[in-house]
């Protein structure tokens, strides 16, 4: 059954074969098989993101100039960018992999993620350009870029497609089940938003007073650990069945 469109490559009807209910089961039942190796995988990356945000700011003295400022930011930003990159690629090829049974070991896995580094990076920064353009130009081009360009990085992940490739592939794979998507991406937000607010609620009501912003950022960032963990797997899972959709059940091995 085809759905219909509102000419901008977004579907205004969920497609009933695309159900994220069953990708919300489905991620689940995958993220408990593994929970401790997903957040670790996310705790590797707000580490890792953190010590270089660490790293570049050190030389910074408290009146260094603003231009210096901005750029050990940008490259501080680059990098998070593209830890995520790299830390949503071994999910992918995880997730894919327990998601068809045919698991590997997370050795081999991380070898091909550092085996295709360079694309997996380029991949992610043109889909980060491409939503920084969106939001340049409107709102709803930068919605349509995140939403199209979703499993461009699980793409490029496990079909080992170039990064141009990847983001026409994603484009493809998510064509008319961009609203359920897009659901999905707005739930880290909620999802992240709502644990935030809780534990700066509890922090004040213990202890009466505000969280210094240094310990409410630890804390906020522990408490979303699992739960980011278990979003970042059903990402994964959305590419899964878009595949499995799209492909017509078609098995792709894992390049």
């Amino acid at each position: 059954m085809s759905a219909t469109g509102s000419g901008l490559g977004v579907s205004w009807h969920q497609l009933p074969e695309f159900r994220m209910a069953k990708v919300w089961g489905d991620g689940w039942e995958i993220f408990c098989q593994t929970p401790v190796v997903y957040v670790a995988i996310v705790l590797a990356e707000f580490l890792l993101g953190m010590g270089i945000a660490r790293l570049l700011s050190l030389p910074l003295s408290p009146d260094a100039v603003h231009g210096a400022r901005v750029f050990a930011f940008v490259i501080a930003l680059a990098c998070m960018f593209a830890l995520a990159a790299l830390g949503h690629a071994l999910v992918a090829l995880l997730v894919y992999q327990q998601f068809n049974h045919t698991p590997e070991t997370l050795s081999a896995n991380l070898r091909r993620v550092a085996s295709r580094a360079l694309p997996l990076l380029i991949t992610g920064l043109l889909v980060s350009l491409a939503v920084c353009a969106g939001f340049a130009l409107l709102v709803v081009p930068a919605f349509i870029a995140i939403t199209a360009y979703s499993v461009a990085v699980a793409t490029c992940a496990v079909e080992a497609t170039n990064p141009a490739a990847s983001l026409k592939r994603s484009a493809e794979l998510t064509r008319g089940h961009r609203w359920p998507v897009f659901g999905l991406i707005i739930s880290f937000g909620v999802v992240s938003a709502l644990l935030d607010a809780i534990v700066r609620f509890i922090w004040t009501a213990v202890l009466g007073q505000p969280a210094p912003n240094g310990v409410l950022a630890l804390l906020q960032t522990c408490v979303r650990l699992a739960p980011t963990a278990y979003l970042v797997v059903a990402w994964a899972v959305v590419y899964c069945h878009l595949r499995e959709i799209k492909d017509s059940g078609s098995a792709i091995a894992v390049s």
